[in-house]
């Protein structure tokens, strides 16, 4: 599992091994997870992946200027 894809980075990798991707699909949003959302859909937050995102969020050492 990747946390992130950089700029193509997923294809990139995959072609250095002599895979071509033909689609990506994302699976989950940090504790999100997608599960049968359509594209251009959206739904609301559950009450645990809500408290859980506001924990991660809270011991995040950025911040925004």
């Amino acid at each position: 599992i990747l946390t992130q894809g950089l700029n193509r980075q997923i294809r990139r990798m995959t072609e250095y091994l002599g895979f071509k991707v033909m689609t990506l699909k994302r699976i989950r949003i940090m504790n999100i997870k997608l599960g049968s959302l359509k594209l251009g859909t959206y739904r609301s937050l559950y009450p645990l992946e809500l408290q859980e995102l506001k924990d991660l969020v809270q011991y995040s050492d950025k911040t925004i200027d």
